[in-house]
């Protein structure tokens, strides 16, 4: 037997070290390049070894991890579970046949925790158990399986029926709402639309339609009646394409949208536009829809008539661009844009040319909102008040020259009171003051008897009281204090006179009057305040009673306040003489304004301001020359 050559044993041995390198390597080398961050721990639960892409999940390079625990890649409050788990992995063999774990997290080098998969098995290397963990990031893959289970509620909660249809035309899926529709979701899973127990029209209508979005993968809309246990409803049906990776159709989504409201709704919107429609063609005012735009929505007939544009035409413009007058174009820009701006309405008054002539127009402009109570446009009604500012102005005019007149009535009447006033006192009072000497010097020089001298006494007495009376009248007439003393002593005069006759007690304060208080204003004022006694006498049933004038050189204000029952028009303007309409008038006419107030049971106040111009002062040329 030959020697042992101890030199060739050696030789084979290193032959035989080297091609087990080799194959570690090649492992390596494998291991290294695949796509899932794999790590070797021993029984300890020191890192063995890392692959390059630990370095890519969780941030740390490779020799970094080498010798270090295993739990530096594992949460802290998952690190317990994780050490109990790797000790039963080494206790029982039976535990170390591949598997997968799930629910788990790993912690990269930054500190964020994510989700992972982790699947494990065991090695022997060098006499000593391995365990290999291949670990990958689950992130995106939950993300998916969240949003695939939100979709899957949201189907499932649609108040609107939904089916899924396959590629082999039959229905995977059919959410609850379909019974709704009068289908029950059961009798539609693993049927083809023909087999549906719906309509044979509704069946024709939803193979023709699924079939389509297979062949174009397009999005396609139909409606549909459909009967439900609430009777016969109206569907919208949207059939969507479900695309697979490579961009083909894989399934198809039917979509169904009761409509039944909506049409009904659209129905009732379409017959009320005719209705306004009508009503807005046939008004006589003018009507137009504009936009934020300042564009022209609508114009009605009466539109067309005024300017003589075709209206069919001209919808969609503005009114400067259908040449419109500039002024109106002005007036009717800045007014939509002034509603749209404070969203409240407005009215206004405009003149557009026409061959007969202007026409002068009252325009309202309407604010119409949207749902968010924007304003979404302007409704303007415009209405031809040509003729009735024609005759508004007529009137004005008659009722100017009509108050002329009544002043010049008035006027006249006043200066015919006054000179019958001032004849009876200069005249008839004086002449009987004449004949009463004259009574008195005839009786001394004539004997009478004593039954004749008795009568010669009466007829001084008779002669004495027609003088008084004529006094009176003279007063009533005119009072002639009113020119000698002023207004504020014959509102004294007036006053003490109505507190005598009548028994009513008050209060008469009256400030000074300026010398040169115009006649007419005096005047006015006194007839105001003798008619508001005359009515307090015969109507108010007063106890008391209060007057107040307050005059400077440029206003007078009266005010006469009773106590009585309250005010009566009726009464008041039945009780003859000046009367509330003379008193009104006489405060128009002198440019001043009468303002009665009261109620029943609580009074009357009589209010008069008097605007103080220039004038005939308040005492006569004749007065003054006496």
């Amino acid at each position: 037997m030959a020697p042992i050559d101890d030199a060739a044993i050696q030789r084979a041995l290193a032959e035989m070290r080297d091609s087990l390198n080799d194959s570690e390597s090649l492992v390596r080398t494998f291991l290294d390049i695949s796509p899932q961050a794999i790590v070797t721990v021993d029984a300890s639960g020191k890192i063995v070894w890392a692959n390059h892409q630990v370095t890519k999940l969780f941030g740390y390079d490779a020799a970094e991890l080498v010798g270090q625990p295993v739990e530096t890649l594992v949460p802290e409050p998952k690190r317990v579970r994780h050490t109990a788990d790797h000790a039963a992995f080494f206790a029982d063999a039976k535990t170390r046949s591949m598997g997968i774990g799930m629910d788990l997290q790993a912690r990269r080098k930054d500190g964020t925790v994510f989700p992972v998969e982790i699947g494990l098995g065991a090695v022997e290397q060098h006499g000593q158990t391995l365990a290999v963990a291949f670990v990958s990031d689950i992130t995106e893959r939950q993300r998916l399986h969240e949003r695939e289970r939100e979709l899957t509620v949201l189907f499932d909660q649609s108040p609107d029926p939904l089916v899924r249809i396959d590629s082999s035309l039959h229905v995977t899926h059919a959410n609850a709402a379909n019974e709704l529709a009068g289908v029950r979701p059961k009798d539609l899973i693993g049927r083809t639309p023909r087999e549906m127990p719906i309509p044979k029209k509704t069946k024709e209508i939803a193979e023709s339609m699924v079939r389509e979005v297979f062949k174009t993968a397009r999005t396609s809309t139909v409606r549909f009646s459909q009967p439900t246990p609430e009777g016969i409803r109206e569907f919208e049906a949207r059939y969507v394409p479900e695309l697979a990776a490579d961009g083909s159709v894989s399934a198809v989504y039917s979509i169904a949208h009761d409509i039944t409201e909506q049409i009904a709704a659209q129905t009732a919107a379409q017959e009320r536009e005719r209705e306004l429609t009508t009503l807005f063609d046939n008004s006589p005012d003018v009507i137009v829809r504009t936009d934020r735009r300042l564009r022209a929505t609508y114009r009605n007939a009466a539109w067309e008539k005024v300017t003589g544009l075709a209206r069919e035409k001209t919808f969609g413009k503005t009114s400067q661009e259908l040449g419109l007058p500039s002024e109106t174009v002005d007036f009717h820009t800045r007014s939509v844009r002034k509603v749209i701006r404070t969203k409240r309405a407005m009215t206004g008054e405009f003149s557009y040319p026409s061959g007969k002539g202007a026409i002068l127009f009252e325009s309202r402009y309407i604010p119409e909102f949207a749902a968010d109570r924007s304003v979404s446009s302007v409704l303007t009604i415009s209405r031809d008040v040509t003729e009735e500012r024609r005759l508004q102005k007529l009137a004005e005019a008659n009722a100017r020259d009509i108050r002329a007149l009544t002043n010049r009535l008035l006027t006249a009447h006043e200066e015919e009171r006054r000179r019958i006033s001032r004849e009876i006192h200069d005249g008839l009072c004086q002449e009987l003051g004449a004949l009463i000497g004259e009574l008195r010097r005839l009786a001394p020089d004539i004997p009478l008897s004593r039954r004749a001298n008795e009568h010669l006494q009466a007829a001084q007495a008779h002669a004495l009281r027609i003088a008084d009376e004529a006094r009176h009248v003279a007063h009533r007439l005119h009072p002639l204090l009113l020119e000698d003393l002023g207004l504020a002593k014959a509102l004294q005069s007036l006053w003490e006179e109505f507190s005598e006759r009548e028994g009513i007690v008050g209060q008469c304060r009256l400030s000074t009057v300026p010398n040169d208080l115009p006649l007419e204003v005096a005047s006015c004022a006194y007839r105001v305040a003798q008619e508001a006694l005359n009515n307090i006498a015969k109507h108010a049933h007063a106890t008391s009673v209060s007057i107040r004038l307050a005059a400077n050189r440029t206003s007078l204000n009266l005010s006469i306040r009773d106590n009585g029952v309250g005010l009566d028009r009726s009464a008041v303007r039945d009780a003859g003489g000046l009367g509330l309409v003379s008193m009104e008038e006489r405060a128009l006419i002198a440019g001043g304004k009468l303002t009665i107030s009261g109620s029943p049971g609580h009074g009357t106040r009589v209010t008069l301001f008097l605007p103080v111009s220039g004038g005939r002062r308040e005492k006569s040329a004749h007065s003054a020359g006496r």
